[in-house]
């Protein structure tokens, strides 16, 4: 069937007046349709063997001749269906957004709107937007439509995230305190978030917790841990030329009740029950490098650790508590392992725990929130390892096989690892790559060009943004010297907006989660005011507020 009740046939058919090929439409009364004339250019009586009718009517057909297509009536054709609706998305300033709308019509014509109006010339199966701005913000939909009908697609919507930088890119508000004479020896991030830096020639540089630099932080005495209510723990002078360990309250004034401790100190922890843990340096004379000091500073006599279980290391260069009450510590220049890093693990009384096999060198820890060690390396059997809470092995850990210089475990158990590499696991990564949990690569972490030298360390910072540290001056293309600030995740709210009274905050999300907008009016005030939580399984999602609105106003997207 053709159309109108029209017949198409095809075969040993009489020759028609015109020297019909052997096909031809057949009329409802049976006669043979005169204004249904095979092109001439075929061969006359050639044989037609197959045909087959394409949704505009058009008709193909085969036979010795070879394949051609000829018009016939056309179809009525199906009213228009959408098959694959436009998805909403989020653009950043000057980026750019394409939607596009998958139809079952054919032929159609198309005509894209934003906010219910017509867009001058986006007539095509998609619409892209470039040098994405905020009043390219709203809601995009698409009209579909032929002789059969006419049918308009789901609204798109296009949030503009003024806050939002792709995870892993440079934020390029930071400037760097370092010159290009510089050469970073070592980093540690002190216990009330300032950033220490060791330059190769000796000097000690300080930076805020948003790396800015700080030249008036004290650097002596240096703070080494924080109490939990409030006191220092530092090591430097008092007084005389002899650094000690000894204790300041909150207001740093030092503390008369604490037993002060003689040594070059390096680092230290203090355990659960308030006992302190402090490593020192091979230039303590008279001193281990590893004790322990009872809360008033007194020396700890049932912690037993001695230089002879493990080889006379250098320095103690960090402590990491397990919930077990094992100890880990970080080794610079063991005299055995020629002058290498290590790292090993005693019981809580300080003695070796021997089932613990060492780990050399040991670049760097951290102990991740299963209470497993991921341990930074460059040996033969894998340059990161990751150790079970009882010391063994965990087999499940991707191999990973290129030196690691520097962790970073993130709040959310994803870590950093940043080293002398140009790829994970088959991907692009140069000098720094972010894993997910199981050690799998995080794909939303692309830092893409990375950097033009050696990293060798990685701070997080408690805003979600991370400093890489190392001897490079460039990352991604971007001037970075020796130190640069990435964005370690997407911005979580994207825009907010106040119309008719109504404020209206959007935000990035994880499905099938609660979420709830909390407010102030002013951060003095003890208790956030809490609106209902919403469900839903839309990202990203809309939270409201229609209370009278203040001048003032703090707001939090918190989950539930």
């Amino acid at each position: 069937m053709v159309s109108n009740g029209k017949i198409l046939a095809f075969g040993s058919l009489p020759t028609d007046a015109h020297g019909s090929v052997n096909a031809a439409t057949i009329l409802p009364s049976g006669a043979i349709d005169p204004a249904f004339y095979p092109a001439p250019e075929l061969p006359p009586g050639a044989v037609i063997y197959a045909t087959a009718l394409q949704p505009d009517g058009r008709l193909i057909i085969g036979g010795r001749f070879g394949v051609a297509r000829l018009l016939v009536d056309p179809l009525t054709p199906a009213a228009p269906q959408i098959l694959a609706q436009p998805v909403d998305a989020v653009a950043t300033p000057g980026g750019t957004v394409r939607f596009t709308v998958q139809t079952s019509a054919s032929p159609a014509s198309f005509q894209w709107q934003f906010n219910g109006n017509d867009l001058a010339g986006a007539t095509f199966t998609s619409l892209t937007i470039s040098n994405v701005a905020r009043a390219n913000a709203g809601s995009y939909t698409v009209a579909i439509s032929n002789s059969s009908g006419r049918v308009v697609s789901a609204p798109a919507r296009l949030f503009f995230n003024r806050n939002s930088f792709r995870s892993g890119s440079v934020d390029l508000s930071y400037r760097s305190p370092f010159s290009s004479t510089d050469r970073i020896d070592l980093i540690s991030l002190k216990p009330d978030g300032e950033i220490k830096v060791v330059l190769q020639s000796g000097q000690t540089r300080y930076l805020k917790p948003d790396g800015s630099d700080d030249p008036l932080y004290p650097a002596n005495p240096e703070l080494m841990a924080i109490q939990s209510d409030g006191a220092r723990i530092v090591f430097g002078t008092i007084g005389t030329r002899e650094k000690v360990v000894f204790r300041q309250t909150p207001d740093r004034a030092i503390d008369p009740s604490f037993a002060s401790f003689r040594c070059q100190a390096s680092t230290a922890a203090i355990q659960n029950d308030g006992r302190i843990l402090v490593g020192a340096s091979a230039r303590s004379t008279g001193t281990p490098l590893l004790v322990r000091l009872n809360a008033d500073g007194s020396i700890d006599p049932s912690f037993k650790w001695t230089y002879s279980q493990w080889g006379f290391p250098r320095r103690a260069d960090g402590i990491f508590l397990q919930q077990d009450g094992k100890i880990i510590v970080q080794w610079r220049g063991l005299a055995y392992e020629r002058y290498r890093d290590a790292v090993w693990r005693y019981n809580s009384d300080g003695t070796a725990d021997s089932p613990f096999h060492s780990v050399s060198p040991g670049n760097d820890i951290v102990i991740t929130p299963d209470n497993k060690m991921l341990i930074a390396t460059d040996g033969q059997n894998g340059s990161l390892l990751r150790r079970f809470p009882d010391g063994s092995s965990d087999r499940s850990f991707p191999l990973f096989n290129s030196d690691v210089n520097g962790l970073a475990l993130q709040s959310d158990g994803r870590v950093l690892i940043a080293g002398g590499f140009d790829g994970v696991q088959g991907q692009g990564r140069p000098g720094l790559a972010r894993l997910n949990p199981d050690g799998t690569i995080d794909d939303g972490f692309n830092p893409t060009g990375g950097v033009n030298g050696l990293v060798f360390g990685i701070v997080p910072l408690r805003d979600g943004r991370v400093l890489l540290f190392g001897n490079f001056d460039k990352f991604n293309g971007v001037p970075a010297m020796r130190v640069v600030r990435l964005f370690g995740d997407d911005a979580h709210i994207l825009d907010e907006s106040i119309s008719g009274g109504k404020l209206t905050v959007t935000f990035r999300s994880i499905n099938a989660t609660n979420y709830s907008l909390d407010f102030k009016n002013s951060l003095d005030q003890t208790n956030w005011t809490e609106l209902p939580a919403i469900f839903t399984d839309r990202d990203p999602k809309i939270l409201s507020l229609t209370n009278a609105l203040p001048s003032q106003m703090f707001l939090r997207v918190r989950v539930q």
